[in-house]
């Protein structure tokens, strides 16, 4: 049961980062495109769980925009609101801090 959960997060971040992919054009959003591929090699080649991938992804993407709005392109943000549902599946991503949530895990370009 366990692990049936656990395929259907995979299928489901998998499908998530392949259509962030598709969306994201390097040549307009280089750094947010390398988020993603660090995200994909983390999932798929370091096996990370989903959640942890989510969150990490989520984050990264977060910060990027708050440093620079233009650097991620407003069309992922279907894909960003699945992420952050995502986190909460396991409970892994944010801890609570005081009555309030904290960020935990991003990537680093």
């Amino acid at each position: 049961m366990f692990g049936f959960g656990v395929k259907q997060l995979d299928k489901q971040i998998d499908e998530l980062l392949e259509t962030m992919s598709r969306k994201i054009d390097g040549a307009d959003y280089p750094e947010a495109e390398k988020l993603v591929n660090m995200a994909k090699a983390d999932h798929q080649q370091q096996q990370q769980l989903p959640q942890t991938v989510a969150s990490k992804l989520s984050n990264s993407l977060y910060f990027l925009k708050l440093s620079d709005a233009t650097k991620v392109p407003s069309e992922i943000s279907i894909e960003l609101t699945a992420l952050r549902r995502m986190i909460n599946k396991g409970g892994a991503g944010y801890v609570a801090n005081g009555g309030g949530q904290s960020l935990t895990a991003q990537y680093h370009l």
